[in-house]
């Protein structure tokens, strides 16, 4: 079954199921208003901590998350709430056997710099995955890994783009997710450091000063009508372990992100400021399953029976986020099985009838915590006290963020357990699986292999029966609830602070702030 897409006036979607495999998407063409400025006006001020390290859209990293949807557009992607949203793209087919996708372009789009958008620029896109001069660029690699399964994109004309694939690829418009239009014509700047970014986004940066701020202004040429609502975004960064929220409390700007739910806390009941929260990733429990006794399976249900989710959420949380046993933890994701959600719930006992069947006693663990993540060390405070009451001893290590990232990323594999971070939870769950080597496959870090895993992934990547297709990713659910190998602990949520001024901020589905239809009363 398939579906077609009706564009509204904003750019959004309605979904009609047809009774046709195959059918196209916008079959019909709309006739869609000439975009025009909406009598931009205001200036929206927002901070997050840290620092610009790229503009690239591809590269997917820290304050670049927050800037992205501002500068660059996609032929399609999901919103916060799973649905497919047209954007450079007004219509598109889906081939009956999902082996293609046909876009149709918007006409008159438009990049910054006035050129007109073409299909052979998304052409261009995808040729920079295989160009030499540009194999050293993280976005870039992050693209080409995500696009594996795509064939080629070519441009059978100057409006229509045409992604062809290896072999059926049912979830072939969820990768389209990443592939922002841009144009990485300086191999020596596709960070965007040296030039200022030219996109076809709602806004253009005009200014970028390092370590202080960058400002965008509205895109008088924007492709969708009403768009975009204010004129000047302005994103100032202050330094990590500053208290952020005091610059939105103060006024000094309209809006923020925070990393501290204790600080939340105090502002529920403010009336001047509201929290928008987003989910869209997973703390979890990385087991070196290389490393006996963590090698038995008893001893890894062991620890997750043992783990007071609720408590750790309340803690570490003041119940901003939500203790969960799985990582596909809301209906969106094409592997959710609610059950799957409260698997595994807190149980002492259990957890050490489990440790005494494995043969295990007296034994020690030692968890790394950094510095830049308090709640990390709130849940192993918990979760210490509870294990000593079964006789094992957690031993936490505070570690600075460098050593945390070379025990969970980098060359030193000697840990027990490493607390980690992990996205994409709620996009198709082939991506997670694709993008989540920690989960599965030849590389994953401890090496922990389960043959059964790679052949459900074989199946569910090319099986385009929806009904089918989710049930071979609910039982790769299962199986990563009771390996244990990645124990799921709470979700990790994006959460904006809004001064009650701003109306319209919106998140796409992996929590990329979109203010095109964000605006500020005077």
């Amino acid at each position: 079954m398939s579906e077609t897409t009706e564009i509204t006036s904003r750019g959004l979607t309605r979904r009609h199921l047809l009774a046709t495999t195959g059918a196209a998407f916008g079959a019909a063409s709309l006739s869609l208003p000439k975009a025009a400025m909406a009598q931009a006006a205001g200036t929206i001020e927002y901070g997050e901590a840290g620092a610009f390290s790229t503009f690239n859209p591809w590269a997917q990293v820290f304050t670049q998350f927050s800037t992205a949807n501002q500068m660059f557009s996609r032929l399609v992607y999901k919103d916060a709430k799973g649905e497919l949203v047209a954007d450079l793209a007004e219509s598109w087919t889906i081939a009956p056997d999902s082996t293609s996708i046909t876009f149709k372009l918007r006409p008159n789009v438009t990049w910054h710099d006035g050129k007109p958008l073409t299909a052979q620029h998304f052409a261009d896109m995808f040729g920079y995955l295989s160009n030499p001069a540009l194999a050293g660029d993280q976005g870039v690699q992050k693209i080409k890994a995500v696009f594996a399964p795509v064939k080629s994109i070519t441009a059978p004309d100057a409006a229509t783009v045409l992604v062809t694939f290896s072999n059926p690829v049912p979830y072939g418009i969820d990768l389209l997710n990443y592939f922002y239009a841009v144009r990485l014509e300086n191999p020596d700047d596709t960070i965007f450091m040296r030039s200022l970014p030219i996109g076809t986004g709602p806004f253009r940066m005009t200014e970028h000063v390092q370590g202080r701020y960058a400002t965008f202004v509205a895109n008088p040429k924007y492709h969708l009508p009403a768009t975009p609502k204010v004129g000047t975004f302005r994103f100032n960064l202050y330094a990590q372990g500053s208290s952020v929220l005091n610059n939105v409390i103060s006024g000094q700007v309209n809006g923020v992100l925070s990393s501290n739910d204790a600080d939340l806390e105090s502002l529920r009941s403010d009336k001047n400021l509201r929290i928008d929260q987003v989910p869209n990733s997973i703390w979890l429990l990385m087991v070196n399953v290389s490393k006996p006794p963590f090698d038995k399976l008893a001893v890894r249900q062991a620890l997750s029976y043992s783990m007071n989710r609720k408590a750790f959420a309340e803690a570490a949380h003041f119940g901003f986020e939500k203790p969960v046993a799985s990582p596909f933890y809301d209906p969106v994701a094409t592997g959710y099985v609610a059950e799957l959600v409260d698997a595994q719930a807190f149980d002492l006992a259990k957890a050490k009838k489990l440790l005494e069947e494995a043969g295990v006693d007296k034994l020690s663990i030692t968890y790394p915590t950094p510095a830049a993540n308090p709640n990390l060390a709130t849940y192993a405070e918990i979760w210490q006290a509870d294990l000593a009451k079964i006789g094992v001893t957690l031993r936490i290590q505070r570690v600075d963020d460098g050593r945390w990232r070379d025990l969970g990323a980098g060359k030193d594999k000697t840990c027990d357990v490493v607390p980690w971070v992990v996205g994409r939870c709620l996009m198709d769950s082939a991506i997670f699986f694709g993008a989540n080597s920690l989960y599965r496959g030849a590389n994953q870090r401890f090496g922990y292999v389960n043959p059964t895993i790679e052949t459900l992934l074989k199946e569910g990547a090319v099986e385009i029966d929806p009904a089918k297709r989710r049930k071979i990713y609910q039982e790769l659910n299962r199986i990563t609830v009771e390996d244990c190998a990645n124990i799921s602990i709470m979700t990790s949520s994006h959460k904006f602070v809004w001064s009650q001024k701003v109306t319209g901020p919106a998140t796409d589905l992996v929590a990329n702030l979109a203010m095109g239809n964000a605006a500020i009363k005077a």
